[in-house]
């Protein structure tokens, strides 16, 4: 007899959650379908189901419309310009015609060539790159014929402004997460359980023939995500055995 296997759905990340609750409703077209009289076992539940997933959907698109948002974005195309504007001067310094100054200013074109440019990389990893480069920036020793204090300044001052923009935004999405997206999410988990529930009972009692379509495909996604959860937690096992 075949039975939907259990899944831990509270380690799922909210997007992924998602998605894994996306492909279920999708698999809900190989149920039977209900008849116009008569009993209809798996009416409710399926309407539970997909009545919970769309408030779900719709709670998880509207976290995502933060006011933080914006001042990230702004945060960022400034980073972006100092960076851009800092490395011209750098590369304008190791083109210059005195010697003396083309020479004082290849540790800071090294620094600069050591980072490349984190103005094409995704957001964390750009805020990342750009902290140390100041770092680095930073324990070079200032020399006055070229001019740098400004635009070292400049540079390390908007990467502050970003990281500020970015903690903003995350105590914000912590806030919304903890509120409404966990209540949603919560109630799309219980609904979820009662279609499943549901379809291994009257699997059980009616016989599973018309039902082994869905429950195949629907162990069949809980074993990669199983598989996805274990990768997860072998890979955070190691990470803290390095720390």
């Amino acid at each position: 007899m075949k039975q939907i296997q259990k899944i831990n759905l509270s380690a799922l990340h909210n997007e992924e959650a998602f998605g894994f609750f996306s492909l279920v409703k999708e698999e809900m077209k190989n149920l039977p379908a209900d008849p116009e009289e008569g009993v209809a076992p798996l009416k409710e539940v399926k309407v539970g189901f997909t009545t919970k997933l769309t408030t779900y959907d719709e709670v998880l698109e509207s976290s995502g419309k933060m006011k933080s948002t914006e001042a990230v974005e702004k945060a960022d195309a400034m980073a972006d310009e100092a960076w851009g504007a800092t490395n011209m001067y750098v590369k304008a310094l190791t083109r210059h015609p005195d010697d003396m100054i083309r020479n004082a200013a290849l540790p800071y074109a090294e620094v600069f060539e050591k980072y490349g440019n984190p103005t094409q990389m995704a957001l964390n990893k750009e805020l990342g790159v750009l902290q140390n480069l100041c770092t680095d920036l930073e324990a070079l020793e200032d020399d006055t014929m070229l001019n740098f204090g400004p635009w070292k300044e400049y540079i390390v001052e908007t990467t502050g402004l970003l990281m500020a923009a970015m903690q903003a935004q995350a105590d914000e999405k912590s806030q919304v997460q903890v509120g409404s997206v966990k209540q949603s999410r919560l109630e799309v988990e219980s609904a979820y359980r009662d279609l499943v529930d549901k379809v291994n009972v009257v699997a059980a009692y009616e016989g599973d023939a018309a039902y082994a379509t869905f429950i195949d495909h629907l162990n069949a996604m809980i074993d990669r995500q199983k598989v996805i959860l274990k990768t997860r937690a072998t890979n955070s096992k190691k990470k803290e055995k390095k720390a």
